[in-house]
């Protein structure tokens, strides 16, 4: 008992260690991370973006889920792009003075509360419109503010056109434009990857079923919905390529092939068209795993015939087939 007391002593005592060192490292950890994002908040606020980055970047890897990493990470890569668009100075021409005509809106300043409006109310394609007046009013018109509103309106505008409106190729444009401005986030990154995926897809239209079908197939069940500008949502796709492609099977001889294709089509939705076509190759399925049995041969039973029985005769009189033997003469 003393041996036992003394192992289950020591065990608990290896585990309470084990748990203060682990508390210890974690709080370590939430030390250093904290310190370095206090450090990253002064290196952003004096303009000191390679520091920062490389400070909230280490905060992240300490801890992922750290308050406000992520979202000063991303301020400071939007201010850095910023800082790579070249900024254009007009050359001063000494003979001639070019006057540019001031909006009605009354000025920049006012043309760039409106922009804000439209933000605001997700007018986007009127906040482009008015960024676009706003630059060629003038072109350093806080450019980093003007720079971040043009990203808001063109990353949200290619969202609308991808999930509302079915404009893919629009939409993959605007977001494309967004990315100048700043990196894409992994919503719209994500919804961009989806609807090139889309397109890819309906580019086998009536070419490749079975390219059609392994492209909708990937869409479908995350972006169900997901259309283009025929209406078609992804769903709608994936169902009448199964069964075009199930026929191109059918055509081969492979019914059973065939059959299970025509089941995920149905399963996606009825067909009275398709119907009596998938009716007819699922009965051609069960014949082919159900063929019919042959009987086997069978011998057939000797016929048993009976022998006639003689019945005698008289002496000197003939049977009926008998012929008489003639006497001998002397």
């Amino acid at each position: 008992m003393a041996l036992v007391i003394i192992i289950l002593g020591a065990l608990i005592g290896v585990q309470t260690g084990i748990n203060r060192r682990l508390a210890q490292e974690e709080s370590s950890i939430s030390r250093k991370a904290g310190e370095q994002f206090e450090l990253g908040l002064i290196d952003l606020q004096n303009q000191w973006y390679q520091n920062a980055q490389e400070r909230f970047e280490y905060v992240l890897r300490l801890n992922p889920e750290y308050p406000g990493a992520a979202e000063k990470l991303y301020e400071v890569l939007y201010q850095m792009n910023s800082l790579k668009t070249p900024t254009v100075t007009p050359t001063p021409t000494p003979t001639r003075v070019v006057t540019v005509p001031l909006p009605e809106t009354g000025g920049a300043d006012i043309l760039f509360q409106k922009i804000q409006d439209a933000i605001n109310n997700k007018q986007w394609s009127e906040a482009i419109d008015l960024m676009d007046q706003l630059r060629k009013l003038d072109l350093t018109y806080q450019p980093v503010s003007v720079d971040g509103l043009y990203y808001i309106a063109l990353r949200n505008r290619g969202v609308e056109k991808i999930l509302q409106l079915g404009e893919l190729e629009q939409g993959i444009y605007d977001l494309s434009l967004a990315e100048r401005f700043a990196l894409l986030d992994k919503d719209a990154d994500s919804y961009r990857t989806w609807a090139r995926l889309y397109l890819t897809g309906a580019s086998y239209w009536d070419i490749n079923w079975e390219q059609v079908v392994y492209y909708f197939s990937q869409i479908q069940p995350a972006f169900p919905n997901l259309r283009d500008g025929s209406g078609m949502t992804a769903t709608e796709r994936l169902r009448k390529g199964l069964i075009k492609y199930a026929d191109q099977v059918a055509s081969t001889g492979d019914v059973c092939g065939a059959l299970a294709y025509y089941e995920q089509a149905m399963a996606l939705g009825s067909d009275p068209v398709a119907q009596p076509t998938y009716v007819w190759i699922g009965e051609k399925c069960w014949e082919t795993q159900n063929p019919p049995s042959i009987p086997e041969e069978t011998t057939a039973a000797p016929v048993f015939t009976p022998t006639p029985t003689l019945t005698p005769t008289p002496e000197g009189q003939l049977t009926p087939g008998e012929t008489p033997t003639p006497e001998p003469t002397t």
